[in-house]
């Protein structure tokens, strides 16, 4: 996977069973070390996930070609997204698209944009990582960490079912992470890894607060009525784009649910409550049905499961504490859009980039020199992300009136072949390509040659 193994092994305890930490211990057990996971939840809370359907963005999907037997998995369980129908909220006129299959843009993308269920994807790193030696401690809640006192001191995580001594915690346990809690409570270090890193993230603070939820209706329901059926014959997603809040739509991979993902910045939002994974709501709030467009309401109200999700932007500062023995990944690290198109990958690409670096470990005092390069990629990507959140939300959720006016009419040049002209491909692109181009790959490879390597010399 990587071009070689670290010559120094370090035990690395990764909290967090989720496919970001999953990936992360399969690829830090890849660049040589050893690796424990405690999760909370048993293995069902991730088999039995009722079709919880993952994004794979053209940048994620680049990077899980290195991972074993991932186009089997795709051909089998996961269906490729050929593009977005955008449409006028309170009309469902249809006033752009954007179309993922055109050869000019697959070209671009140099990769296809896939969906797979959660489930499928977490067995996959699953099976992976029990085959190359992961241990898992499953049941094993994260309660504390004892943090190093020294440079030289094992770190201890102190959990329900005992005490786990390593060299370095990963923290990849998500939007309400404990090990965050943990690196902000012991005030670890309050600095950035280099002060252009610290002024570029000053510069785009990302949306905050946002509401992001996950909907789902039985396609049986939808094919006994015509108006509904319709929409769930191909694999194109459907975006309503209303008032401060937007309606993605679209077929789950195995073809049994209509997914619905929800994205709003709007105050009126902001007193929904939030639910876990496995207690979903099973009334969508009167808040979110208030749309008048009739299929949309439809939709909402065959509903079935309604998962809601409130985030902040969190604060960039860096990602391990002073004695480099505490890290976070992925939503446990900087918010992306829960639900959004970018959440997996980011947690993919963290975890990635951290087995990348890692496996050019030589000596143990070549650890905080990784450490901060994990830092500065991670953040420089974190830009790119909140960036492209951010316009999403401006893009999809604009109020009535003059700008949302304009937008329409030059999305709607997308309907005609060859018709749209650079300001349009650039409203409607603008918020996507950058990441979509992101190379996680390239920018380790990049750092190391720039920054480690000399010194490795």
């Amino acid at each position: 996977m990587f071009p070689r193994q670290a010559m120094h092994v370090l035990k690395f305890a990764i909290v967090g069973g989720s496919i970001g930490g999953l990936t992360a211990a399969y690829c830090l057990r890849q660049a040589g070390h050893d690796v424990v996971v405690l999760e909370k939840n048993t293995v069902d809370a991730f088999t039995n996930i009722p079709l919880c359907s993952l994004k794979i963005p053209p940048n994620m999907t680049r990077l899980l070609k290195h991972i074993p037997d991932i186009q089997n998995l795709f051909s089998q369980k996961g269906s490729i997204i050929p593009g977005f129908i955008l449409r006028e909220g309170q009309t469902s006129e249809i006033v752009g698209k954007m179309e993922f299959m055109t050869e000019e843009i697959r070209a671009g993308l140099r990769s296809d944009y896939y969906q797979v269920s959660y489930s499928d994807l977490w067995k996959h790193f699953y099976n992976l990582c029990n085959g190359c030696g992961v241990e898992f401690k499953f049941g094993s809640e994260a309660i504390e960490i004892q943090p190093a006192k020294v440079e030289t001191d094992f770190i201890t995580v102190l959990s329900s079912t005992g005490e786990v001594v390593c060299d370095i915690v990963v923290g990849a346990d998500g939007n309400h992470s404990i090990v965050k809690e943990i690196l902000d409570k012991y005030e670890v270090i309050l600095e950035k890894t280099r002060k252009n890193v610290d002024e570029e993230s000053k510069e785009e603070p990302g949306p905050e607060p946002w509401i992001s939820c996950r909907l789902m209706v039985p396609l049986l329901r939808m094919q006994t009525d015509p108006e509904l059926s319709i929409l769930s014959q191909d694999n194109w997603e459907n975006a309503w784009m209303c008032d401060g809040i937007s309606y993605i739509c679209g077929k789950d991979p195995l073809g049994q649910y209509y997914l619905i993902h929800v994205l709003c910045d709007h105050p009126r939002y902001f007193d929904l409550q939030e639910t876990e994974w496995d207690d979903p709501l099973t009334e969508v709030p009167e808040l979110l049905k208030k749309v008048e467009e009739p299929r949309l309401r439809k939709m909402l109200e065959l509903a079935t499961s309604c998962h809601i999700t409130k985030q902040t932007s969190k604060v960039l500062l860096n990602n391990a504490d002073k004695y480099n023995r505490i890290v976070v990944i992925g939503t446990a690290a900087h918010a992306a859009m829960i639900n959004g198109s970018f959440n997996s990958a980011i947690a993919f690409e963290d975890a990635f980039t951290l087995g990348y670096l890692f496996s050019h470990l030589n000596f143990p005092d070549e650890v905080p020199f990784l450490l901060h390069g994990l830092n500065e990629i991670t953040q420089r990507h974190t830009k790119i992300v909140r960036a492209s959140d951010s316009g999403v939300l401006r893009l999809f959720c604009m109020p009535p009136g003059p700008e949302q006016e304009a937008r329409d009419a030059l999305f709607r040049q997308t309907l005609q072949h060859n018709q749209a002209n650079e300001d349009t491909l650039e409203l409607l692109w603008n918020t996507y390509i950058t990441q979509f181009d992101y190379d996680a790959k390239e920018a380790v490879e990049e750092w190391w040659l720039n920054w480690m390597k000399p010194i490795q010399s």
